[in-house]
């Protein structure tokens, strides 16, 4: 509607009610602040468009939206009592900035009958320190329990720390008999969180170069007056680079190879204000900037410059860490896979650990089975004992299985329709 015209507006039924949990509704969209439906220019607004909407106070707000949770809540834990599958979990924390406090955010996905992935946030808490694994672990059992979820555990994907660590191992205490139901996957260590830990280490070998060039670019980006000075560098030695400077970020692991990548381009702009401004002392030195260059090569474990080796050889170190805790994790992932199936984790099994690599295809089968086993109803071991089942063929089994494991393998494969429908799949 264009200035100055009116619209001819039919009559309709105007609800206070309705018109005040669609404001709470807005506001927790948009993350607003609850004090803006005190703002006199809001109120103003909201008079004109409807001159009988009384808006409210922000404590009313607050406790509408408290209702509007609560109302969410039960919907939720509803549609998660109904539904049939394991719920998988993500627990993060982090810290203010204002007021340095420590808060855990809990996330529940679930893939519902539809086969449609839902996530929901169950609980954001604030967490007194310190954080240790006894509090941590307390926390998260108080929002199992609260939301009745103790029984349908599947995984917890958490940050690698030794704190969450030990957490784990009380949450495992404390569940005992079948409430975790695969064990050996519950913990999921965070890839995101790994990466970061694995780039940390690798640049913690040339960060004495990093911070000349991270000092440099806080140095000329603190101020409009430095910035405009900086530009106008680039400018007379004709760099026609279109991006602007940029500081990293140690909680995004690719931020500090922008900044380089950004912070070279403008190298001797950076060479050419250290001869003009005095005040200016963090000017990286040759060296730095061509180890900094230097970065971009692939092959960092082979580079002739020693201390790219060192920084290539620090993240395979913490790299292999991590693959250990999580590869068959991962293949199981592949093996649901339709276009590769079981091929590719063979391949690259037998050609990343030889001979051993067959081994532990087998237990990646028979890890597939256990799930199949878990999904196909067997909710307790009373249930498991006193099922009819087969024993699957021993090309399923590693030479080195025990007569214990083998007894439980027995126990855990429901039927022969079991075992087949899984055999046609990888077949």
């Amino acid at each position: 509607m264009g200035e100055g015209k009116k619209a001819n507006i039919q009559s309709y039924n105007y609800d206070p009610e309705v018109a005040g949990k669609q404001l709470a509704y807005m506001i927790i969209m948009h993350e607003y602040l609850l004090s803006m439906v005190e703002h006199a220019g809001f109120r103003r607004f909201c008079h004109t468009l409807q001159p009988t909407f009384h808006v409210i106070h922000r404590n009313t707000m607050k406790r509408d939206i408290f209702n509007i949770y609560d109302v969410e809540k039960v919907k939720t834990m509803r549609l998660m009592e109904r539904n049939k599958s394991r719920v998988s979990l993500t627990m993060d924390m982090w810290t203010s900035i204002s007021k340095k406090r420590g808060f855990m955010v809990i996330t529940a996905h679930i893939i519902y009958d539809s086969w449609k992935l839902q996530s929901r946030i169950l609980r954001f808490v604030y967490v007194p320190c310190p954080h240790t694994a006894e509090a941590l672990c307390q926390v998260l059992m108080d929002t199992f329990l609260e939301w009745n979820i103790d029984r349908k555990l599947y995984t917890l994907i958490i940050d690698n720390c030794t704190t969450n660590d030990a957490m784990i191992d009380l949450l495992l205490e404390k569940f005992g008999g079948d409430h975790i139901r695969c064990k050996s996957f519950f913990q999921v260590r965070c890839a995101a969180h790994i990466l970061n830990l694995i780039v940390k280490d690798g640049l913690d070998v040339i960060m004495s170069s990093i911070v000349k060039v991270r000092d440099s670019v806080a140095y000329w980006t603190t101020t409009q007056k430095r910035d405009e000075t900086f530009e106008g560098a680039a400018r007379k030695l004709e760099i026609t680079y279109g991006k602007n400077l940029s500081l990293d970020c140690s909680t995004k692991r690719n931020s500090t190879f922008l900044m380089l990548q950004t912070a070279i381009k403008y190298r001797n702009a950076f060479d050419r204000l250290k001869l003009k401004d005095p005040q200016y002392k963090s000017c990286p030195n040759d060296d730095d900037w061509n180890l900094a260059e230097d970065i971009y090569a692939r092959d960092w474990k082979y580079s002739t410059r020693s201390l790219l080796e060192e920084m290539a050889l620090n993240m395979l170190e913490k790299y292999d860490k991590y693959w250990d805790n999580t590869h068959g994790f991962l293949a199981v992932a592949v093996m649901l896979d339709p276009r590769f199936k079981m091929s590719l984790i063979e391949y690259y099994y037998k050609t990343i650990y030889g001979e051993h690599g067959v081994g532990m295809v087998e237990d990646i089968r028979r890890k597939c089975y256990d799930l199949l086993t878990l999904y196909q109803g067997k909710s307790s071991s009373k249930d498991r004992s006193e099922s009819s089942s087969k024993v699957p063929p021993s090309t399923y089994l590693r030479d080195s299985t025990s007569l214990s494991d083998y007894l439980d393998q027995q126990k855990k494969t429901k039927n022969v329709h079991v075992k087949l429908e899984l055999d046609c799949y990888l077949e």
